[in-house]
């Protein structure tokens, strides 16, 4: 059966002539050509637009280049060099607490060619994408930071035209904003618009949140939130491109409108709303230098040194402008860029004697280094209430921001929605091209080595080719027969491959860090007559759980059982202390009549920091007990369940999948559990659903219960907790269709919890026989003191403050930026991790989510040489050891 799918998935292709290459393995040996350096698989795409989809991050880096990128491993720098790049770090000091603070206090100017420290962001694994790696006056990225060593902006310089698109476009920063601005258009309609607006970036919740109001009072979705003029063919080529942005706006009397214009009414009475997306928009904290639309700083300044440019005004929004095209100067409009970075100082007296012969020399005419200097250079701002640590900023230029060819999309292939349906409606701008796509379950993807790449002398295979399955069995027997260079380990061989002495080399164990687990529908318009709305029966499907067997059903066999909604990763205190130590001896107790002394306690977490370094060592032989795992609990749960609902003889649940083996086995275990405890008083309907249609129903709230993974809220210690503070459920009446993205309960809140607990204060149960707990009964039993308990009712008050104000509120708290209350109270990083633990006790309790393992703990095998990890395939500098495609490559695998 296995063989079988197998020839599915390699097709005729594989048979071509090629290079024969032998493959020996413990349980077959053959021979089979491939016609391709290096062979991996990803689960089955159905696109490649990685602007709308979530799941073709994983094979982007290789056809699309981020800022930074993955480096070559240890060994293959050793005969590889990559090139230094350094993170200039201004700031650190108490003036630095904000940008503005910064700039008043003089630092900036102090400052600005001397930054106080750097990274050797190269040493970290990394090497240049689009980045320009050749400066060296200035570092390549610099960035501020707060004394309390969190980023609140950053700027990169790209490498000035040398990575083009496939087209010949080059690259240009504003690419990699255009993408950030489709994510968060409401527009597009993408899945990735929640991970992009958790990343911090300023601004963006107010202009996402200014859009949903005029999409509220209007019925429709302001078009072009942007901004943006209208593409049109540059047909005389006066900017040297195929497209350039049509400019020329006038009234009625034929005048030049102002930049307001790029943003007109489209509903009767609309003025306002727009007004307001307009200012958002303009806050977003995404930069360029870029002066005017169309034309390059460089071009511009060498424009203004001719006669008929004498009385240029940088202060009108529109003006003509003189420049040089076949021998002749020729006026063309410009217009000013609405996003320059407004903190940047043009000082255009130092346009006398400079010679300008190329983009540096251009950039020189700006007077700050921290900021944007034209359009190569690119500025992140990030929320002055959330700044970044540094691992999320290197995560933002290396993962998160990626570029896209807006005219390409806008122009060529008429629209996002079609942008990756085929290898012809992509670009690329990598280290290699697509040569081969067949999308879809048994698909597979080729990519070839681009030659125009600016690096391509360290591109080391020529041709990979990437099969789309999801079967663990099938890819380790494609790994046996030489198909594909790695393979996750089915627990079952695990031992098979130990003892072979020649596989054992190349057996490594995969770690990450992100929490997998149930998330129950709680949204009122969606699911309001679904019993799963009653806390008590959540917390009995909680504790009816056995998170150990989960573990071996789902098949991350090596992987860590958890209790704690938050998944901490290596996150520590700004003092090198793991965060985790905060959760130390910390517990609850669950409601229901225990016999004296035997109530249970449960801990926070189930395992404590130490035991959780385990998961680094290759070899540990830590216990994976759910500590949560409570039968007789869940009964008593139950009962309670019961006694509000005494007429219900049978609950009835939907858990939706979608597909994979691993949400069909999660689903089955639950199943199997819940009978087991409850003996099928709840009954499970496991609905399997292909993945745009799964994807439809969790996001529209056609569900019960769902599975999944919740590693895109981060590892910050407000990661996961900040899901609760707002709701993100339905509300067709205000036009609001999809949700729980933010929050993934769509419903639950802290403040609805603390009202509960308010509304139900001595009251009691239908029956009349068990009172109903109080606040002060429950925050006992949670182990919650007062300070703390207050503290969280007071960050979950709203009162009448917006969406924007409100998140702030919470955000600064976190972000330990302390009200002079908060001072007074003597508030510290110490006492903000207490309300952590306390807010993961009160999610334990109403149980709006169930966590039940950490993800990306496994093992697998690899002969992948070049590269440190393939959690996404970023391959520039990857090969298959048993066939390296060049002479001197490190032909064994290290840690």
């Amino acid at each position: 059966m296995i063989r079988n799918k197998i020839k599915l998935l390699i097709g005729a292709a594989v048979l071509a002539p090629f290079p024969l290459i032998s493959v020996a393995c413990q349980s077959s040996e053959k021979k089979v050509e491939v016609n391709y350096d290096l062979g991996l698989t990803t689960p089955p795409l159905t696109s490649l637009n990685y602007v709308l989809y979530n799941s073709v991050s994983s094979v982007v880096p290789s056809i699309v280049d981020t800022i930074v990128k993955g480096g070559p491993n240890s060994a293959l720098k050793s005969i590889l060099p990559s090139p230094e790049m350094h993170f200039g770090i201004y700031g650190q000091t108490v003036n630095s607490s904000s940008l503005e603070s910064f700039i008043e206090s003089g630092e900036l100017i102090t400052s600005n060619r001397r930054p106080g420290s750097f990274y050797s962001i190269h040493d970290f694994g990394f090497a240049p994408g689009s980045l320009n790696f050749n400066q060296v006056s200035v570092q390549a990225i610099r960035g501020l930071m707060t004394n309390s060593n969190r980023f609140l902006s950053w700027t990169a310089t790209l490498n000035d035209g040398k990575s083009r698109w496939s087209n010949g476009d080059v690259v240009k920063a504003e690419d990699y904003i255009d993408y950030v601005r489709y994510l968060t258009d409401i527009n597009t309609g993408t899945q990735k618009q929640v991970s992009i607006e958790r990343r911090g970036f300023k601004g963006i919740t107010k202009f996402i949140t200014a859009q949903n109001e005029y999409l509220k009072k209007f019925r429709e979705p302001y078009k072009n939130p942007w901004g943006y003029p209208a593409l049109e063919e540059d047909t005389n080529r006066v900017w040297n491109s195929k497209y350039a942005y049509n400019v020329d706006i006038k009234d009625e009397q034929g005048n030049q409108l102002d930049n307001s214009a790029l943003w007109p009414s489209q509903n009767e009475g609309d003025q306002e709303a727009v007004d307001q997306i307009r200012q958002a928009a303009l806050e977003v904290g995404l930069y360029t230098g870029r002066l005017y639309f169309n034309i390059s700083n460089l071009e511009l300044y060498r424009a203004l040194k001719f006669i008929e440019n004498a009385k240029f005004d940088f202060t009108k929004d529109t003006q003509t402008l003189y420049v040089e095209r076949n021998g002749e100067r020729v006026p063309v409009l410009l217009r000013k860029n609405p996003f320059v970075d407004p903190k940047q100082v043009f000082d255009f007296k130092k346009l006398e004697g400079n010679l300008l012969e190329d983009n540096e020399a251009a950039r020189d005419v700006a007077k700050y280094l921290l900021f944007a200097r034209d359009e190569n250079e690119i500025r992140v701002e990030y929320s002055s209430s959330s700044p970044r640590s540094l691992g999320n900023v290197l995560d933002d230029f290396t993962r998160q921001m990626l570029p896209v060819n807006r005219a390409f999309i806008e122009k060529e292939i008429g629209g996002l929605q079609n942008f990756g349906a085929d290898e012809k409606s992509i670009l690329t701008n990598g280290p290699f091209h697509i040569s081969g796509l067949s999308l879809g379950a048994q698909g597979k993807m080729d990519f070839v080595k681009n030659e125009a790449y600016y690096n391509a002398s360290q591109v080391i295979s020529n041709k990979i080719r990437i099969y789309f399955n999801d079967e663990q069995n099938t890819e380790s027997a494609m790994f046996q027969d030489g198909y594909v260079a790695k393979t996750r380990i089915p627990a079952i061989q695990q031992r098979t491959y130990w003892s072979d002495p020649e596989l054992k080399k190349l057996m490594r164990k995969g770690q990450g860090f992100g929490t997998l687990g149930f998330n129950f529908n709680l949204d009122k318009e969606t699911n309001k007559d679904s019993y799963i709305q009653d806390k008590d029966l959540r917390s009995a499907i909680y504790y009816a759980i056995n998170r150990e067997i989960m573990l071996f059903n789902s098949g991350w066999n090596n992987s860590y059982p958890v209790i704690t909604w938050t998944a901490f990763g290596q996150a520590h205190k700004s003092n090198g202390t793991a965060i985790e130590f905060g959760f130390n001896d910390n517990y609850t107790k669950p409601k229901g009549e225990y016999e004296e002394g035997k109530e249970p306690k449960v801990p926070v977490q189930n395992y404590e920091y130490a035991n959780h370094l385990s998961k680094t060592y290759k070899f540990e032989a830590n216990d994976r007990k759910d500590f949560a795992y409570l039968p007789e609990v869940a009964k008593q749960y139950i009962e309670l369940f019961k006694a509000k609902h005494p007429d219900v003889k049978k609950v009835n649940l939907k858990y939706i999948f979608n597909s994979i083996e691993e949400q069909k086995n999660v689903g089955l275990a639950l199943k199997n559990a819940l009978n087991q405890v409850f003996g099928g008083f709840i009954e499970l309907e496991l609905k399997a659903l292909p993945e745009n249609v799964y994807n439809s129903q969790l996001e529209q709230g056609d569900f019960d219960i769902a599975y999944q993974n919740f590693d895109q809220f981060g590892s910050d210690i407000d990661s996961y907790i900040k899901a609760f503070f707002k709701t993100d459920g339905i509300d067709k009446a205000n036009e609001k269709t999809i949700g729980f993205k933010e929050n993934p309960s769509g419903g639950f809140t802290y403040a609805k919890y603390f009202k509960e607990l308010a509304d139900n204060e001595n009251k009691k149960l239908v029956n009349g026989q068990v009172e109903v707990e109080t606040e002060n009964e429950t925050r006992e039993r949670l182990g919650i003191t007062q300070e703390v308990w207050d503290k969280i009712k007071s960050l979950s008050d709203r009162g009448d403050l917006s969406d924007v104000e409100y998140t702030e509120k919470y955000e600064k708290f976190f972000s330990l930026q302390f009200t002079d209350e908060e001072k007074a109270q003597n508030y510290s990083e110490n006492k903000v991790i207490e309300v952590v633990a306390a807010l993961e006790k009160i999610i334990r309790d109403a149980a709006p989510v169930v966590p039940l393992m950490e993800v990306d703990t496994y093992w697998e095998i690899s002969r992948v040489g070049g590269v440190s990890s393939l959690y996404t395939y970023d391959l520039q500098y990857a090969y298959d050891i048993s066939k390296p495609p060049k002479k001197d490559l490190p032909q064994e695998i290290k840690e």
